[in-house]
């Protein structure tokens, strides 16, 4: 769980590898997160996944309308930032 502006923001940071953060484009935690990329955990990728507003222990903002895309991706990267990211890796979304 990390704090952003947006409210608190929870989210899985499963397994070692270079890591990969899992953006799904379907309401759901982390949860959701991790099972969509089962395949790439097992390939050796680390997964950070986000859960999105309101599911799980995230935050719902007073706004949470398309306008707020933008703080969306901004809590994503708050997120890459803050698990110490030492090796390359990348971003990707379903």
């Amino acid at each position: 769980m990390i704090d952003t502006p947006a409210g608190a923001l929870e989210y899985a940071n499963a397994d070692d590898g270079p890591p990969l953060m899992m953006i799904h484009g379907t309401g759901g935690g982390f949860d959701q997160g991790l099972l969509f990329a089962s395949g790439l955990r097992q390939s050796g990728f680390r997964i950070v996944a986000p859960s999105r507003f309101g599911y799980l222990g995230s935050a719902f903002p007073d706004d949470a309308s398309q306008c707020t895309r933008p703080m969306c991706w901004s809590r994503c990267s708050t997120i890459w930032a803050s698990t110490a990211c030492r090796s390359p890796g990348a971003l990707t979304g379903l």
